[in-house]
């Protein structure tokens, strides 16, 4: 078990794509925490039942839950080509780990004779080796890798290939402009409202992306954020309740001050003194 893997799993509402995490979503992440560990070459693998069964769900929504969660960037898995009982699938949290040499460009790995299988009731977070699978995926590799054709002749790449080399880069750095924008506007939202966590930097910068997708340039969504939540505390006596910051961002409540949640008695005693 790691505690690292469980604190951002319960603390996580917003995927690394902006999208927010379901309930079921969430419970299934949980149980992938559970059998995460931080040492080196310890994977995590637990098998589609232990996971439906910790998260409360069956077998096809356990399932249906992964795949979310791998599109919406938090986790990756590793399969072998070969499906069936016991095959191994590896698990890793996108934000927590790197996906260890060799499995990078492997989205399906070819399972070797005598290579890893799980065996029934292997225990959570067992530690395995990665090495038949590293030498195979290189060994397709470069068995799928074309032969590089002499310049100037028939097999010479097109000028649309030309093109498209060409805006490759250019749509890379692109976004790296995107994301480095994002991530200052991040920085100044923390530093305004004067916050240190970790979780409630990965909130700021999906409410600074989603604006940012609706239009809104970063910077002056920054300065926004940190307007609200300056006024939000100022009025703490006029509220009925207040929420974390954690909430109050993720729910929209910094955009509009009509979701307060106001105290009526204490507005009214407020407009009585005025007057």
């Amino acid at each position: 078990m790691s505690a690292r893997a469980s604190a951002y799993a319960k603390s996580l509402l917003f995927c690394p794509n902006g999208e927010r995490i379901t309930r079921g979503e969430k419970l299934v992440l949980i149980s992938l925490a559970d059998s995460h560990q931080d040492k080196g070459k310890h994977f995590t693998y637990p098998s589609i039942e232990t996971i439906a069964t910790d998260a409360l769900c069956d077998r096809r929504s356990c399932q249906r839950h992964l795949e979310a969660l791998e599109r919406k960037g938090v986790i990756r898995r590793l399969r072998p080509a070969r499906q069936g009982a016991g095959m191994t699938t590896f698990y890793f949290f996108l934000e927590l780990e790197e996906v260890p040499e060799g499995w990078q460009n492997a989205a399906l790995f070819s399972e070797p004779k005598g290579g890893i299988r799980a065996a029934k009731g292997r225990q959570k977070g067992d530690k395995t080796c990665i090495a038949s699978i590293t030498n195979t995926n290189q060994k397709q590799e470069l068995k799928d890798t074309p032969p590089t054709p002499a310049s100037g002749g028939a097999c010479g790449s097109s000028p649309s290939q030309a093109a498209g080399e060409a805006i490759g880069p250019a749509r890379d750095r692109a976004r790296q402009e995107i994301s480095r924008s994002v991530e200052l506007a991040t920085d100044q939202a923390m530093q305004g409202c004067g916050f240190t966590a970790l979780r409630l930097r990965r909130v700021l910068r999906a409410v600074i992306e989603q604006r940012r997708d609706a239009g809104d340039p970063e910077p002056t969504t920054a300065l926004g954020i940190i307007a609200a939540w300056k006024d939000y505390t100022a009025q703490g006596a006029l509220l009925r309740a207040r929420w974390g910051p954690a909430r109050f961002f993720a729910e929209g409540h910094w955009s509009t001050r009509q979701s307060w949640m106001w105290d009526g008695e204490a507005l009214r005693d407020m407009q009585r003194a005025m007057h």
